[in-house]
């Protein structure tokens, strides 16, 4: 992970332990990473390494420590790795190699991290070590972490790396057909640089993609996430490998995902990297640490995307509390954490945790308004209403593709007047809501505008009934409605009264009411007499002139 200087310590004494070959599981198998390059091999490690239960074990191998001048390699340092080799075979565990740090005479740098100038030097490298282990190292890692300018001088270099990657998967295929070759780890599921790769060639130099969810100061649960800017889920959750699987499939390269780096702090040291650094946490409690782990190992039995998960680390790699050094399993001593039984338990029985992982499903969005099929003329009334179980963070309301309003809060309305400059004929509503994890739901209805086509004439119908008499009360119910439905009617509908005086009908009075309103109630007292009203709409626009049949009734 973050630990480029060897320890070039050869080891007299291994522990020898016997175990079958696991079997692949559905879900993703667990493994472990032992600190230290040649030195991880120690009997506590291997030891540890054995109860823990892992089905894997990652080791760092840094090349200028073991060819520290071309062609002449460190004997001393190879039996080393010969011994964690054998240890690891015989525990019946599988182990992946992550061969990383070009020597000075590579990269003509005294920096570890610069990688070297002629891709095939390390393609050469990598290769020798394939055909001296073949059959017994399962899977050979192409650098670590080489997406940030930590691990790779100069930056992240797409192209640069992908000529080093696909020299070492050519190298390591003929030595060693058998071996996985894994694209390095990369910073928090950096399905950017992935991209990159892939543009620069990458496909076909590797047979699983390596991701690192370790991420300094991450004090976030493994089933909650974020979002970018573009929708995507954030590089930094430990749910963005989702991402690099969408990757992964658009370039038609359904291959596995190896996570060769999961794990959280339980540092009580403050954050000591980036914008929180001295404000916020290192990390998480050593209990909460354990819980993370059950809970990050739940979320890769549900997703078969992840093949392998392999926490960082077997053990704390210093005895100083820092953010970096407690993303053991154990302390540097080797005495348990919470979180070594609960790695325990993943490995012999899965995280047995009854939760879903993660929330991906959109809003529920309820009543909208316009309902289908509406036709409009002038503004348009537009409303909605979502529900979601972590929360609505905001609405939205599009015409045509283009944002009409936006709302903060479950509900929202507006009564559109730029509905008015549309053109005549047919347009889209679309009703959007997100949740506060980013997750959207849409729903669409189609409305017309009257004045083209079809619609360029409208009938309208006018209805008009007479409510009970109260005394000398009448009340008269005046209804106008377009065929179909229009919303914001233009003009008015008129409502004549006329009574009957010395054998003629004589005008009484009138009401002008907008027809835009559906329903109109119209209340009078009237005296006696006989009495008829009559309700007519004049022709507004594309909507045709209706009026009703007079309708007589007596006030006794």
């Amino acid at each position: 992970m973050r630990h480029l200087v060897a320890l070039l310590v050869v080891l007299a004494v291994m522990v020898a332990a016997g175990g079958a070959h696991p079997d692949r599981a559905a879900a993703a198998e667990p493994g472990v990473v032992l600190v230290g390059g040649a030195a991880a091999g120690s009997p506590q490690a291997l030891g540890a390494l054995q109860s823990s239960g892992a089905r894997w074990a990652r080791v760092f191998l840094f090349w200028h420590g073991v060819e520290p001048a071309r062609g002449q390699l460190d004997d001393g340092v190879l039996a080393a790795y010969d011994g964690i080799v054998d240890q690891v075979r015989a525990q019946g565990k599988r182990l992946v190699l992550v061969v990383t740090g070009a020597p000075a005479w590579a990269s003509g740098a005294d920096d570890v991290i610069t990688p070297p100038r002629d891709p095939d030097d390390y393609a050469s490298f990598i290769g020798r070590l394939a055909a001296r282990w073949k059959g017994k190292v399962d899977a050979f890692e192409v650098w670590n972490e080489q997406d940030e300018g930590r691990f790779w001088k100069g930056g992240p270099d797409p192209a640069g790396y992908t000529r080093l990657l696909r020299g070492a998967h050519a190298a390591v295929k003929r030595a060693d057909p058998s071996a996985t070759v894994v694209l390095g780890g990369m910073v928090g599921n950096d399905y950017g640089f992935l991209e990159k790769v892939y543009a620069a060639g990458g496909k076909g130099a590797f047979d699983a993609v390596g991701v690192h969810t370790d991420t300094a100061c991450n004090r976030t649960a493994p089933d909650q996430y974020y979002r970018e800017a573009d929708g995507r889920i954030g590089r930094f959750s430990f749910l963005g490998y989702r991402e690099v699987k969408k990757v992964m499939l658009a370039q038609g390269d359904d291959k596995p995902i190896w996570m060769t780096e999961l794990g959280w702090s339980s540092t009580s040291a403050r954050c000591d990297v980036g914008a929180g650094a001295g404000t916020v946490a290192g990390g998480v409690p050593a209990q909460q640490q354990a819980d993370f782990l059950r809970l990050a190992y739940n979320c890769l039995a549900q997703d078969d995307a992840v093949q392998v998960g392999i926490w960082f680390s077997l053990s704390d790699d210093t005895q100083a509390d820092t953010p970096e050094g407690r993303f053991g399993l154990t302390s540097f001593g080797f005495s348990p954490k919470p979180a070594w039984e609960a790695f325990r338990t993943v490995a012999s029985d899965g995280p047995n945790l009854n939760r879903a992982c993660g929330d991906f499903g959109g809003p529920t969005i309820g009543r909208t308004t316009p309902v289908p099929g509406t036709f409009f003329y002038g503004p348009l009334r537009m409303s909605l209403a979502a529900t979601d179980p972590q929360g609505i963070a905001r609405l939205r309301i599009l015409a045509d593709g283009r944002t009409v309003r936006s709302f903060n809060g479950t509900s929202g309305s507006i009564t559109w007047q730029g509905a008015k400059r549309l053109s005549p004929g047919t347009h889209t509503i679309t009703f959007v809501a997100f949740d506060n994890n980013g997750n959207e739901s849409r729903s669409q209805v189609r409305v017309t505008k009257p004045g083209s086509g079809k619609w360029r004439s409208l009938r309208t119908s006018l209805g008009l009934t007479l409510g009970r008499p109260r005394g000398t009360a009448r009340t008269v119910n005046l209804r106008i409605a377009s065929v179909p439905v229009v919303q914001g009617l233009p003009g008015k509908v008129r409502l004549v009264a006329q009574r009957r005086i010395k054998g003629r009908w004589r005008m009484q009075y009138r009401i002008d009411k907008p027809a835009s309103r559906t329903l109109t109630a119209v209340s009078r007292t009237w005296v006696r007499g006989r009495w008829r009203v009559r309700a007519s709409y004049r022709r507004t626009g594309p909507f045709r002139a209706s009026t009703t049949a007079w309708k007589t009734f007596t006030v006794r």
